[in-house]
């Protein structure tokens, strides 16, 4: 899609925090009646005041998330919240779903992921939600930057061509120019390959 056109955006946020401290559990809806901010925005803020509380020692809590969009599609996920540490950064809620999708539509493999890893997962992922994985970020606004880069080449047979190495003599008849006789044109000796005797080219997969 073009940029001169509008991405749907989303109207409301819900968000439940099925673990953690007793307390801080429960849900939150974010939706267009709070202010004019971006509702991801909010989200987030939402998302790190939580994460306040969340394990920092390799567990996480589980939060489920709903985001509606102004034309009544819903994306509906799971977000595991951990605590944020030098070690561990805070993941936007945006960044999250454009993670997955864009994993998902080819897009973008993430350094963490292995080639082969991202290989395996479209081995096995049917063409029609690799492709709808990219229409909808092409269609919905999630707010952030867009994610590419990392995607390995497609599996294909590689072919090259090796020029092979000269052990036949230099042809007499052209030693000046090689492969030329002296008005210029193809040697007739050599054929005007320069030797005695032409070899062909090695070819390999």
């Amino acid at each position: 899609m073009t940029d001169k056109i509008k991405k749907i955006k989303p109207t409301r946020i819900r968000i439940e925090r099925a673990e953690g401290v007793i307390g801080e559990t429960g849900k939150v809806s974010i939706d267009t009646r709070w202010d004019d901010t971006d509702l991801f925005v909010v989200a987030d803020q939402v998302l790190y005041g939580m994460s306040q509380s969340a394990p920092t020692t390799g567990g996480y809590d589980k939060c489920d998330f709903t985001i509606e969009f102004a034309d009544g599609e819903t994306y509906e996920g799971r977000y595991d919240m951990q605590g944020v540490t030098p070690n561990q950064r805070f993941e936007s809620l945006s960044m999250h779903v454009r993670r997955f999708l864009s994993i998902a539509a080819g897009r973008y493999r993430p350094a963490d992921l292995s080639v082969e890893r991202y290989r395996a997962i479209h081995k096995h992922q049917p063409e029609e939600h690799t492709r709808g994985c990219g229409e909808w970020l092409d269609k919905y606004e999630l707010g952030g930057p867009v994610l590419t880069g990392g995607v390995p080449p497609a599996l294909k047979a590689r072919q090259t061509v090796r020029e092979p190495r000269r052990t036949e003599p230099r042809c007499k008849s052209c030693l000046d120019v090689p492969g030329k006789d002296g008005l210029g044109k193809p040697c007739k000796t050599c054929g005007g390959s320069g030797y005695m005797r032409q070899r062909g080219i090695v070819r390999t997969l």
